[in-house]
């Protein structure tokens, strides 16, 4: 941790000692959850992607509300460690910023872990 600032194209000074060198850098600026509208959401315990993994124990179930990057990692991180999940998803796919090849790929994969994660499409009503 600390200040880091770009030497040249392939070497990276972070605070006083650390020193990276590699062919590329990926520049993640951070972000911040994303909170759902979803009624009694506020007054209702959750996890976000910062806090899920500060638990020490396995929920038995899980309700994911979205099919985007962050949900699609969760989902299969917590499918595959044991634990019932089921995916909300608004629209006719999962991983919607992927290519429908890719989404429908996914969708497979959910179905062929044997009914341990449910992914749920609504279309949304055409204007």
């Amino acid at each position: 941790m600390g200040a880091a600032r770009f030497e040249n194209l392939h070497t990276l000074q972070v605070g006083p000692q650390t020193r990276l060198r590699a062919l590329h850098f990926l520049v993640c600026t951070g972000a911040r959850p994303a909170r759902p509208p979803i009624p009694g959401l506020d007054d209702t315990p959750h996890w976000n992607y910062q806090t899920v993994w500060r638990h020490d124990r396995l929920p038995r179930r899980l309700l994911v509300p979205g099919s985007g990057p962050v949900g699609t990692e969760l989902t299969k991180a917590f499918g595959r460690l044991g634990s019932q999940v089921t995916v909300f998803q608004h629209g006719d796919r999962p991983l919607r910023v992927a290519d429908p090849e890719a989404s429908e790929v996914l969708r497979q994969v959910f179905e062929d872990e044997g009914g341990v994660l449910q992914v749920w499409c609504r279309r949304q009503a055409s204007a």
